[in-house]
């Protein structure tokens, strides 16, 4: 569906524009009658008529003079009155009478002369006077139908890309489901034939659970990523302590920070911030950063979690000095099924956890970057969310 709200901005700003083309155009015309035609037509027709009339009236008036040669007197009043009715103008007949005596008492080649030079102004009036309108609806009309096919383009375009990520993200949930799967079905076959000796039936059982275990968090982080995706789904808001949640999150996984030897630098404020949140969506959000943190970094790496306010935003920062994410990766880190590992299947996770954080994050109106540090110190990378204040 094209962008309605792009459109009509669209369509206002070229509606803006064309109005006022249109409103140049009649400044000009109006010059353009005060300062050529009138005083030509005041030397043809014998009188001041534009005393104290403008570019509309003047032209009904010519119009006028010339249907009573053309036609009648009668009938010419009755149609420029009529005319005259339908766009609230007015002719001074005084002045009408006075002017069209003048060209009766004219010689009949002069008088002929004369009327074809009317003729010839008043063609040349109308054109002066209908043109801003035509040109100023040309304009409108072409603008608007070039930015309709330029955003049925981009709607296109982005079904397409839709098109190519959603296959792209069933290739590697295939991918990724087939190899614990595939574990599992060669390990639970090799036990119920027997071909496991007693001793390391546990470990094969250990390992069919991990395995389990591993493909019910993937399946389980893909539906999360799909429900996010959805068109119905929304947002359950109400009003947060956002250091609260913030602060949670690292007190749930401080103990796996500890058996990894980390350290931790936490600058979280006492003083709570307030903010229309999603409790749920944003928990998650920071225990993904933190367990992102966790996986993809050695022992003994110095984290530093911190909250500050930074105008109207609110920043939340996750840095360590770890493992550097090459470029190439970097650039796609918020992507389905990417990891900051080369391999996929060589450390333990999905790729789908970072894409749900920014889903999440972008839901609330809020942004996340990567920045990473060329020098590498004191840290070699930092995830930074922005939250709006409310």
């Amino acid at each position: 569906m094209i962008n309605e709200k792009k459109l009509n901005n669209f369509i206002l700003t070229r509606l803006a524009i064309t109005l006022l083309i249109i409103g140049v155009f009649q400044i000009v015309s109006d010059t353009f009658f005060a300062n050529i035609v009138r005083p030509v037509l005041g030397e043809i027709l014998g009188t001041d008529f534009l005393a104290a009339t403008g570019f509309a009236e003047g032209f009904l008036f010519v119009l006028e003079v010339l249907l009573s040669f053309v036609i009648n007197p009668e009938l010419a009043i009755k149609i420029t009155g009529w005319i005259g009715r339908f766009f609230n103008l007015q002719v001074d007949n005084s002045v009408y009478n006075e002017a069209f005596n003048h060209i009766r008492e004219l010689e009949p080649e002069r008088a002929l002369l004369y009327m074809i030079m009317v003729v010839l102004i008043c063609l040349t009036m109308l054109i002066v006077w209908i043109f801003p309108y035509i040109f100023g609806g040309i304009l409108f009309a072409v603008s608007v139908s070039k930015r309709v096919k330029i955003l049925e383009k981009q709607r296109i375009d982005k079904e397409e890309e839709v098109t190519r990520q959603r296959n792209l993200l069933l290739s590697d949930v295939a991918h990724d489901i087939k190899t614990p799967i595939t574990t599992i079905a060669g390990f639970s076959q090799a036990l119920s034939e027997g071909r496991v000796e007693p001793e390391k039936e546990q470990e094969y059982l250990d390992a069919i659970k991990a395995k389990s275990m591993q493909t019910v968090d993937m399946v389980t982080l893909l539906f999360e990523y799909v429900k996010l995706d959805s068109e119905g789904y929304k947002l359950q808001k109400s009003t947060e302590d956002i250091c609260e949640i913030f602060r949670n999150s690292v007190a749930n996984l401080y103990t796996d920070f500890e058996e990894k030897d980390m350290e931790l630098d936490i600058d979280i404020p006492d003083e709570g911030i307030f903010m229309q949140v999603d409790r749920l969506q944003m928990q998650r959000v920071f225990n993904n950063l933190l367990i992102n943190a966790f996986k993809h970094n050695p022992e003994k790496t110095k984290l530093t979690l911190s909250v500050e306010k930074l105008g109207k935003w609110i920043s939340f920062k996750v840095s360590d000095n770890g493992t550097w994410i090459e470029s190439e990766t970097a650039r796609h880190i918020f992507d389905p099924f990417v990891q900051g590992d080369k391999s996929r299947t060589g450390k333990r996770g999905t790729g789908l956890g970072l894409s749900i954080t920014k889903k999440i994050v972008e839901m609330h109106d809020g942004r996340i970057r990567l920045i990473q540090y060329k020098d590498r110190t004191p840290y070699t990378k930092t995830f930074e969310i922005q939250l709006l204040a409310e």
